[in-house]
């Protein structure tokens, strides 16, 4: 699995790994996330441990900590995506969202800062742990959906 996130692809790539409860999904994705190819490949690492009701303003600002703000960011929906955004472009990231119970949390609060920031950084991953297989197949090929990033010149 790291080397499918290592490979040399330009499009984002969004791998998911799942499962019922207790098989191991978050296990794994930890030891992807602590690789050590992994933490030199990509200068940015956000992992999101998501709830069934998950609070969108603390995942955002939670992710732009972690993505490399080092500080606390507040503010609402649209200035916390921005910020995430803006974080994200700042180089080629790696974005684990653990335990997602469904599909929303990305369509409707990552997909568009995530896309938007791949296009700046080619090469970024995410990683989706759930129990939820049929979110997967929805998808097809393992990928939520996303445009394939292009280099902004």
């Amino acid at each position: 699995m790291v080397q499918v996130l290592l490979a040399n692809e330009p499009a984002i790539k969004v791998v998911s790994i799942t499962g019922t409860g207790g098989v191991g999904k978050t296990t794994l994705a930890k030891k992807i996330f602590n690789d050590r190819a992994i933490q030199v490949e990509f200068k940015s690492k956000v992992w999101l441990s998501i709830t069934e009701s998950y609070n969108t303003e603390k995942l955002l600002s939670s992710a732009i900590t972690q993505a490399g703000e080092g500080r606390e960011v507040h503010g609402d929906r649209e200035v916390l995506t921005q910020a995430l955004t803006k974080t994200l472009s700042s180089g080629k990231f790696l974005m684990v969202l653990d335990d997602v119970w469904s599909a929303g949390l990305w369509t409707d609060v990552l997909e568009s800062p995530v896309i938007i920031a791949c296009r700046n950084q080619p090469g970024s991953r995410v990683i989706i742990t759930t129990r939820d297989e049929d979110l997967v197949k929805k998808n097809g090929d393992h990928r939520l959906p996303a445009a394939p990033c292009q280099t902004v010149v």
